[in-house]
């Protein structure tokens, strides 16, 4: 068999096997969130640009309540994210086998296999930086001024950029590697490089005047968000980038990764497909670990980056410079049994019982059946309430506290463009939506709150809520049990335990104002 053959077999495989973890896993918050951008597309959003939308809105609204139908669109990008390596490693070295491999290695590390099935702005990120890492090389080929390859890179690297703010530390090692590079750095003076810098900004201009128009909101979101002026030296963050590349690329690829850094360390300026690959992946994971010190990166920001530099470890690895045949063997058998827990663990979730109380743990086995199961149920109740204060020409509206809630509660109840949030802290996104909306005002709500444990604070609660309505009624409750069923009362004895619950009101007449 051919290895293009045995790359299609792989991926045949592979899918069949995503299809049935996004089918198994429920739909988290964060994806419930960027997959209702899709329903609102725009050139922008509160916290990111817009690609993730844009993708997931070519589906209208068929995936709606379906956590694999709405996880289509991972499933798709990762697949031809699996594609593009295997033509950027068969470009850059000349090797199909060396490609194959490449291909299987960047599917199968686990950072990468999580992104492939769940909505992530990085789906879009990955998938268009290796379309642009490859069409970069390809315009580099000698003879020709090669100015379709250019703009090929330019339109990708733009898409890049349209997907996350990343791409800019990203595209930043491309322009590095021209100034390096003895055998390239006279592409500067060419046509080429500043028609693809300018068609990736041409490619990013909506998203510039979407922020321009509102005060740069992206860009001062992620500001306020990383706190840099008021962050402090904090060891622990350290400690949790450096566990997370650990665990993300898995732990031989990255003792290989760490090796092959340090090789090519003392001899990037002998091959240029060596200092290609440096320049493309290291420097987002070492602008992340220097940010790190103050600042808490999340474990898949990396995974981009982490590319290029795997491919060069298997490069070395493969050519005989790094370890031996035997460390190669023992990193893919370590491999499938590290994608082999992952895909069997989720059925943890089913198989062992809930026990009650568990949505109080600090962390627990049992704390994430307690916010994994039951959102059908709440969905449908939501739902059912949403159209008894539903009027002709007047649709009710959902609001929950934060997007977290909301965005379930939008997915999960078939109601994406009903859906918001009554506290202006935990907006988000929504406080522009109900503005397209004229802030919904007179509109009727159904307002699903999370059951605190103490009943004063609810009540408390409840008091601020009403000063958002002409008027605020109390509704059935909706309670998740341990064995997964949802009532729409507190259970009584003989029934099992509550492992979550909702307290639901009816709110008439909504004034157009969030809580502080």
């Amino acid at each position: 068999m051919s290895d293009v053959k045995k790359l299609w077999a792989f991926i045949g495989v592979l899918l069949v096997a995503r299809v049935i973890l996004a089918a198994v896993l429920p739909l988290l918050a964060g994806e419930a969130y960027y997959w209702i951008w899709g329903q609102h597309p725009a050139a922008g959003y509160y916290d990111h640009p817009p690609m993730t939308g844009l993708v997931n809105s070519l589906l209208g609204e068929w995936p709606v309540g379906s956590p694999l139908l709405a996880r289509s669109v991972p499933l798709l990008l990762g697949t031809l994210t699996t594609l593009a390596v295997f033509l950027l490693v068969r470009d850059l070295f000349g090797n199909r086998r060396l490609a194959l491999h490449a291909a299987i290695l960047s599917a199968l590390m686990p950072i990468h296999l999580l992104l492939s099935i769940s909505i992530q702005p990085d789906n879009t990120l990955v998938l268009f930086m290796v379309l642009t890492w490859w069409a970069f090389w390809r315009a580099l080929a000698p003879g020709g001024a090669n100015l379709g390859w250019w703009a090929l890179a330019g339109v990708a690297a733009g898409v890049a950029l349209l997907s996350k703010f990343h791409a800019w530390v990203l595209l930043s090692g491309l322009w590095v590697f021209l100034i390096l590079s003895a055998e390239h750095r006279r592409r500067l003076l060419t046509a080429g490089p500043w028609l693809a810098a300018a068609l990736a900004l041409l490619v990013l201009s909506p998203n510039l005047f979407w922020n321009a128009d509102r005060e740069w909101l992206n860009y001062a979101y992620q500001w306020r968000r990383s706190s840099l002026p008021e962050s402090r030296f904090d060891i622990s963050y350290i400690g949790i980038f450096w566990i997370g590349a650990f665990l993300s690329m898995s732990p031989l690829v990255f003792v290989a990764v760490m090796a092959a850094l340090g090789r090519a360390a003392r001899r990037w300026n002998k091959d240029p497909r060596t200092l290609y690959l440096l320049c493309a992946g290291l420097p987002l994971p070492a602008f992340l670990a220097l940010l790190a010190i103050f600042v808490k990166i999340s474990f898949h920001w990396p995974s981009a980056g982490y590319i290029p530099l795997a491919i060069l470890a298997l490069y070395y690895i493969e050519k005989g410079e790094l370890f031996g045949p035997s460390y190669e063997r023992v990193l893919w058998r370590s491999l499938a049994v590290i994608v082999a827990i992952m895909f069997i663990s989720p059925l943890a979730l089913y198989v062992i019982p809930t026990p009650s109380r568990a949505e109080h743990d600090t962390i627990s086995l049992g704390r994430l059946q307690a916010n994994y199961f039951g959102w059908e149920g709440l969905g449908r109740a939501v739902a059912a309430d949403h159209a008894a204060l539903s009027a002709p020409g007047q649709p009710a509206i959902i609001l929950a506290k934060n997007w977290h809630l909301a965005s379930m509660l939008g997915f999960y109840a078939e109601h994406p463009k009903a859906s918001f949030v009554y506290r202006e802290k935990d907006a988000h996104n929504y406080k522009i939506w109900l503005e397209e909306r004229g802030r919904a005002i007179g509109a009727n709500a159904v307002i699903a709150v999370k059951r605190d444990e103490d009943p004063a604070d609810d009540l408390k609660t409840r008091r601020k809520l009403a000063r958002l309505f002409r008027e605020l009624r109390d509704a059935d409750p909706v309670v998740v049990l341990t064995d997964r069923t949802v009532t729409r009362a507190w259970p009584t004895d003989g029934q099992a335990a509550p492992a979550r619950g909702y307290l639901i009101y009816h709110g008439l007449g909504f004034k157009g104002e969030l809580l502080d």
